[in-house]
């Protein structure tokens, strides 16, 4: 069953009344949220053509002082009521669950608890903290959605930052952290059919273990978009963490090197292997000399990495330097003739490659981290895989800690439109899509969906591209720990067809019936500021 939905054939969705109906909500909504009398002005003066608004707004981010992180922080917090439960509190009988209260300072306690629920009679275990507020009426919320899965749970109140889930749980993105908050609802019949189960040598990572067990097994989990639960304490590290983590992965036929992550609560996890495959490299460029001898010469200057090729895709350069430059290079040069297409010159560098993985890299580009291919090759090569992607800065300012489409796609970007230094953007996790300024695929994935589509010559070929993979059952994974830095748009300048812009749109149903997976439900994004959506 495919994730996304396609539209490629629906009239309606075609229609090009309802793209530029959608276009000037999307842009009201933006101009609605910015507290700056700067982008009201704009949006009189420029209307809602995209492309020269972008370049209007472009300038005046230029010309203005970014907004700070804290100013954003306060923003979303001010909508944070918006995020809490809103139902009336039914007591429930006594026989519709079995509860289990966890005191995280005893697990030995919560374990015995578990094991007693697991050989009771009820369908459903109840776990929650000991100390649980609001515990009536949150499992009433949970209680209503018992039909549409087998785990259900919701969001956590926590201070300073609420910990947001999505509607899809990301099963890469669950070995970086427990995704699953108390309280939580479990069909009992799913956990006595594990072939593991419940493991006491899990210790206070019990929980975590099972749900990593449980998605393995792909059970349903469905998430509710409200604060059902409130924290208990603050996170703790703890080696059992780090442990059922390395043992999930080893279950997928892998070594792993298992550590305490950033923040409390997290792990960072990196495969190891004995023998590292080869890796082709494809870098585009026209003429730009000095960015693409910058690109590979970082390249081989800092990567760790033992076996990769390069190879450049010269897109009609003319200049004596770059043609200098090329007859020079002990990388192959690969002609790509022709009006700028991004696609079709992607599409013709994997076809001229032969290893099993290829990494796409723009020419603005620059490597931060030494042994970034062994991180990303380690990642890509998971069976269940189809593209992996990673932070990229500029002049170290956050660009792309990954693409959420809320609801039309944009980079993520810690400090300017994300609201804190917290787990969600220090985990690796699964992500709808990555750009393609950095991004690895396999050779196998690319091709069984034909590559990226030429017809989207300029943008959104890289979003879309990733949508289709995970419509044939792959996953796309974000790795914060991988850094590049990128000079954005250095290359390919102010070329923004809106043309393929609103091709995407009408393929996927942008700013319509879309949902993002792997971004909170209730969270939408205008140009810098994060909203809530409403509380129906």
């Amino acid at each position: 069953m495919s994730l996304f939905t396609r539209f490629d054939n629906s009239g309606e969705q075609s229609s090009d009344d309802i793209l530029a109906a959608r276009w000037r909500s999307f842009h009201d909504e933006v101009q609605r949220h910015s507290s700056q009398p700067g982008g009201r002005l704009l949006a009189l003066v420029f209307g809602h053509e995209t492309r020269r608004r972008q370049w209007a707004q472009g300038l005046r981010d230029r010309l203005r002082p970014p907004r700070s992180s804290t100013a954003h922080a306060d923003s979303f917090l001010a909508h944070r009521s918006r995020l809490a439960l809103r139902v009336d509190a039914v007591e429930l009988g006594d026989h519709d669950y079995a509860l289990v209260a966890v005191d995280p300072h005893s697990p030995s306690g919560a374990l015995a608890a578990m094991r007693l629920a697991l050989a009771s009679n009820y369908e459903w275990i109840l776990i929650s903290d000991n100390t649980q507020a609001l515990l009536a009426s949150s499992v009433t919320e949970l209680w209503r959605r018992r039909e549409d899965g087998d785990v259900i749970f919701g969001d956590l109140d926590d201070d300073p930052w609420p910990q947001l889930g999505s509607a899809a749980l990301g099963p890469h993105s669950l070995l970086s952290e427990n995704l699953v908050t108390r309280p939580t609802l479990v069909r009992r019949g799913i956990i006595t059919d594990l072939a593991v189960g419940l493991r006491v040598e899990a210790g206070d990572a019990w929980e975590w273990d099972l749900m990593l067990q449980l998605c393995e097994a792909k059970v349903r989990f469905v998430h509710v978009p409200l604060l059902l639960g409130v924290a208990s304490g603050a996170l703790q590290e703890s080696s059992d963490q780090q442990r059922v983590v390395a043992e999930a992965l080893a279950r997928r036929g892998v070594t792993t090197r298992v550590e305490a992550g950033a923040r409390p609560g997290l792990v960072s996890w990196n495969i190891e292997r004995d023998d590292w495959p080869m890796v082709d490299i494809i870098i585009p460029t026209r003429d730009r000399v000095d960015l693409v001898g910058r690109c590979i010469e970082s390249i081989e200057r800092l990567s760790t990495y033992p076996a990769y090729r390069i190879t450049i895709l010269d897109n009609d350069s003319v200049e004596p330097a770059t043609l200098d430059y090329f007859a020079s290079t002990r990388h192959h040069v690969l002609a790509c003739p022709g009006p700028f297409n991004y696609a079709a010159i992607m599409n013709r560098g994997v076809a001229a490659t032969e290893a099993g993985l290829v990494v796409m890299i723009n020419n603005d580009t620059t490597v931060v981290t030494p042994d970034w291919l062994e991180r990303m090759v380690g990642v890509a090569l998971l069976a269940d895989v189809g593209a992996v992607g990673c932070l990229q800065t500029n002049n170290g300012v956050h660009d792309h800690d990954g693409v959420i489409i809320a609801p039309y796609p944009q980079h993520l970007r810690w400090g300017t439109n994300w609201f804190a230094n917290d787990r969600y953007v220090l985990a690796r996790r699964n992500v709808s899509a990555v750009t393609g300024a950095v991004m690895m695929v396999r050779r196998d994935r690319w091709e069984s969906v034909g590559g990226m589509d030429e017809g989207l010559a300029v943008v959104m070929n890289d979003v879309d591209f990733c949508l289709r993979v995970q419509n044939e059952g792959a996953y796309v994974v974000y790795l914060p720990d991988v850094q590049f830095e990128h000079q954005v748009s250095s290359s390919r300048g102010r070329l923004d067809p809106l043309a393929d812009r609103n091709a995407f749109l009408r393929r996927w149903d942008i700013l319509g019936s879309f949902q993002d997976p792997y971004f909170p439900e209730r969270l939408r994004l205008y140009g810098t500021t994060i909203d809530v959506a409403g509380s129906d």
